[in-house]
């Protein structure tokens, strides 16, 4: 009797880690914003609003499936950035990118009303109320809080004009002068190749060059 329960303790001692090893935390529930909340005048400005909700609380999300009716936009769907299952990483080696989509399917309805406004509602289907992920560490992780505005803009075509100034370095001035914004160093590189191409109306720097000679 004694070796069995001796047996029987050493069983339960061993058995409890493996017990408590397999019980992992749930991720954060990530909130959905209020509904329907307060009317807005345009789409643009709604998607602005529920867009710097999902800043607050670790998601991204993007405007999907608009419908027309009578030629007039009526409804939108503002669902999360990593909605639906992840196609296949593109790229080769260390490029190799891999999709954000992790079959996430949550989604919101963004519906005009009958005097112009635009108001949020849920979807009809209740599969689409939660996220099945947590919320992300920054907000850089997220294009839809990358985005360009004019002021932005301006800061980095200023201070790319510096001689030999690198893109980390406009990115810091970035974030000192607009602290709200989380562009990364790729964003950079794309924002001042974007304003050297509105510089050249479209051309090649060699094209812009010949158009201007004809044009003199």
């Amino acid at each position: 009797p004694h070796r069995q329960n001796s047996d029987q303790a050493g069983e339960s001692t061993r058995s409890s880690p493996s017990v408590e090893h397999s019980i992992s935390p749930a991720p954060d529930i990530i909130p959905s914003p209020p509904i329907p909340g307060d009317p807005v005048p345009t789409v643009d400005a709604l998607f602005d609003l529920i867009n710097q909700f999902a800043k607050e609380n670790g998601f991204g999300i993007v405007r999907r499936n608009a419908y027309s009716y009578n030629g007039r936009k009526i409804r939108y769907s503002f669902m999360c950035d990593r909605f639906g299952k992840p196609g296949p990483s593109k790229g080769a080696g260390i490029r190799q990118r891999k999709s954000r989509k992790c079959g996430c399917q949550w989604k919101v309805i963004a519906e005009a009303l009958e005097e112009g406004r635009w108001l949020l509602r849920e979807h009809d289907n209740r599969e689409h109320s939660r996220h099945n992920h947590g919320p992300s560490l920054a907000p850089s992780a997220h294009l839809s809080h990358r985005r360009l505005n004019t002021a932005v803009k301006a800061t980095i075509e200023a201070t790319s004009q510096r001689v030999g100034i690198r893109a980390r370095d406009v990115r810091a001035v970035v974030q000192e002068q607009h602290p709200e914004t989380f562009l990364t160093r790729k964003d950079i590189y794309n924002a001042r190749a974007l304003i050297t191409r509105e510089k050249l109306d479209g051309y090649t720097p060699t094209a812009a060059l010949i158009k201007l000679f004809d044009e003199g």
